[in-house]
């Protein structure tokens, strides 16, 4: 059994997943909304994470209503014009629920990187040396590649450590990054492949957020020096995010609303710096909306009830 995540962390997660697939099968209404606010934020901020200028409005005008933004680089367009097809790619494989191999994950780097860089590295393993700007961490030398990359799938499909699922996933997003098996992209490709690792199991995909770039790479350093909890608790919080998304979008009820942390200060006898901490840790049901924290008023009252004051 995995052992990386906090366990009031883990119990939200298996609780909240279990309430969603009990409804399965989603509405096809849910489903599509669901996606549409998903995918212009998904690829804004997983380019944004490697220095692509586009914003959130100049990605969804793109990928949505395909509106070129003017000043702004061929590759910088390409990286977000790729971005569907890929996340398409992924969902199919997912649905189809066979193994991923190798093939698999150089035809998804394809469809990723093409236009974006020379044609003889779209969709092959690098043959020489490289380095990870702004990181200590040296990758393995180009030879070492097909093997890691041979480990890496088998790690994937046969989860031999028993990690959860979103253990797995996170991992699997390191290792990668940290195998660094192509000339570019790699960052790009963790946290798709890391999002297969999920939809495989009927979990949501995620959105790291840009905003959060400098913990996610400190976290991913941590794990470089064999230190994974770091990484795995914040990709958990995600997760538990994304469940909780799925489950308003279920609900849809009026009377479940969303309070700023001051509102949910008010109404509660806990501080808005406490509420923040507890948002952070995915330990109460809250979403971001640029910067500022909603939670739900529902699940503050149920948390006042549970966890009162002495």
């Amino acid at each position: 059994m995995g052992t990386l995540t906090r366990p009031r962390l883990n119990e939200a997660i298996l609780n909240k997943w279990a309430i969603v697939d009990a409804k399965r099968p989603l509405s096809s209404t849910v489903v599509n909304k669901l996606k549409e606010s998903f995918r212009a934020e998904y690829v804004y901020n997983t380019n944004a994470i490697e220095g692509n200028t586009l914003t959130l409005r100049e990605t969804q005008l793109l990928i949505e209503e395909g509106i070129t933004v003017h000043g702004k680089s061929l590759r910088e367009l390409d990286e977000a014009r790729n971005h569907p097809e890929a996340l398409d790619y992924i969902e199919n494989l997912a649905t189809e629920g066979k193994s991923i191999t190798e093939f698999d994950i150089t035809t998804l780097h394809q469809i990723l990187m093409k236009g974006t860089i020379e044609e003889r590295f779209v969709g092959r393993y690098r043959t020489g040396q490289i380095g990870i700007r702004g990181s200590r961490h040296v990758p393995p030398p180009a030879y070492e590649v097909p093997r890691l990359m041979e480990e890496f799938v088998k790690m994937v499909n046969d989860n031999p450590r028993e990690l959860t699922t979103v253990e797995l996933a996170a991992v699997a997003l390191h290792r990668l990054v940290f195998i660094h098996p192509f000339e570019d992209g790699n960052g790009r490709m963790s946290r798709l492949l890391a999002n297969l690792v999920l939809l495989r199991k009927r979990y949501p995909p995620v959105i790291i957020l840009n905003a959060d770039r400098k913990r996610y790479l400190n976290y991913l350093a941590k794990a470089d020096e064999g230190n994974y909890a770091p990484l795995v608790n914040f990709f958990a919080q995600y997760v538990i995010k994304h469940l909780d998304m799925i489950l308003r979008a279920l609900e849809q009820k009026p009377e479940d609303d969303l309070l700023t942390l001051v509102e949910a200060e008010r109404l509660s006898s806990f501080s808005a710096a406490y509420l923040r901490v507890l948002a952070n840790r995915g330990l109460i049901s809250a979403s971001k909306e640029g910067r500022e924290w909603r939670i739900s008023k529902r699940e503050l009252l149920d948390y006042v009830r549970t966890h009162k004051k002495a």
